[in-house]
């Protein structure tokens, strides 16, 4: 009797006398390698399950908005951002959290409170585009 090169499956020949062994070492054999396969899957499995939950505990948000010149102009993230970038369109200026605005070292222009990113001063004058990007 024959065997296949890979996996070593009997390979009945028209001389072999007929048995239903050399079927049921093949089905224990595709057996086998079926449960092979689903445990390295699994494995596969649990590895992506561990980098997602690494992932989905980051947060990150991007925003456009338009300045509407209220003070403040609050935006609910809903999580609490370790830093915050605000910037406005056409310039390259850029402020993080809790830094005083351009010129007035009493007026803080960006903040971060709870949830939730305060803008107000140079990032929220009115008809002007300003983005966001909120990271936590």
């Amino acid at each position: 009797m024959q065997q296949t090169e890979t996996y070593k499956f009997n390979l009945i020949e028209s001389s072999d006398k007929f048995s239903p062994d050399p079927l049921n070492e093949n089905m224990e054999k595709v057996e086998a390698q079926l449960d092979a396969a689903r445990a390295e899957a699994a494995a596969g499995d649990a590895a992506l399950d561990q980098r997602l939950q690494v992932f989905e505990a980051k947060h990150f948000v991007i925003e456009r908005y338009i300045g509407d010149g209220k003070v403040p102009k609050i935006f609910e993230l809903g999580f609490t951002p370790k830093l915050a970038i605000v910037a406005r369109s056409g310039s390259h200026s850029m402020i993080f959290p809790d830094a005083p605005e351009p010129g007035d070292l009493n007026t803080i222009a960006v903040k971060i409170i709870d949830e939730s990113l305060w803008v107000s001063g140079i990032y929220n004058y009115a008809d002007k585009i300003y983005y966001y990007i909120a990271i936590g």
